[in-house]
């Protein structure tokens, strides 16, 4: 599988999408409803083996390529994607500790990804607990939906409110995507 990095725009920022590029067309299977006679195209794809698979290698090299152990402040977005990306960061600070003493706050846009990074034994410290002059290393989040051409849409989920803040706040914004969020078109994935 190959790793490619590509640019999109989010709330006015370069930001830099990891994706893992194989199986990657999402492969549309022509039937007929019964009821009304009309063609209509369910979306197939590849196994949750695999999906979940991508998921952890573009989250590996996105944390290998964006984070440092000197940073002091990381946003840590929500989401199955960000799961993989707090494990990364985890096996990246065992293997490339912290200078002694320095210690890294990692910012949590929900409930569950703050319970992660509790669970992977590093250091929360919440949004509204951030001095003013601060500003984040970096910020990792998913995708809901990517398509050809890099564009992302994200909000499916219930914490865009707190993403974008901590988006906004971050030096740099990285978004983690696999296989699945890529579609030919937008708003196949959610109805909006």
């Amino acid at each position: 599988m190959l790793s490619v990095y590509k640019p999109c725009q989010f709330l006015g920022y370069s930001l830099r999408i990891s994706l893992v590029e194989s199986y990657h067309k999402v492969l549309l299977a022509k039937t007929v409803s019964v009821r009304t006679r009309r063609p209509r195209f369910i979306m197939t794809g590849p196994s949750k083996e695999v999906i979940e698979s991508a998921k952890r290698k573009a989250a590996s090299r996105a944390i290998s390529e964006h984070f440092s152990s000197d940073f002091t402040h990381v946003g840590i977005g929500s989401g199955t994607t960000i799961l993989y990306g707090i494990e990364a960061i985890k096996s990246h600070l065992s293997s490339h500790a912290p200078p002694s003493g320095h210690k890294i706050y990692f910012v949590p846009t929900g409930e569950k990804s703050k319970k992660s990074i509790e669970d992977a034994g590093l250091l929360v410290r919440t949004y509204d607990e951030l001095e003013d002059d601060v500003v984040l290393d970096v910020a990792f989040d998913g995708a809901d939906e990517v398509d050809e051409d890099m564009n992302c849409i994200k909000g499916g989920g219930k914490c865009l409110f707190q993403e974008k803040l901590v988006a906004t706040r971050a030096k740099k914004f990285v978004v983690i995507a696999g296989i699945y969020p890529l579609t030919p078109l937008f708003n196949t994935i959610y109805d909006c």
